[in-house]
């Protein structure tokens, strides 16, 4: 995610910074607004096998 602050988590979670740092933050939930559609397409319409 752009702008995770590992600092910020590190006060906030009340972690021993000199032992413990957050990599990784998991968003658990419903969206509160509907994303928008995504294009996937099929591997063989982006790859050239050759």
């Amino acid at each position: 995610m752009t702008g995770f602050d590992a600092a910020g988590f590190t006060s906030i979670l009340e972690l021993d910074a000199q032992r413990y740092r957050p990599l990784l933050l998991v968003s658990i939930g419903k969206a509160a607004v509907a994303g928008k559609p995504a294009d996937h397409q099929p591997l063989a319409t982006l790859v050239d096998y050759r």
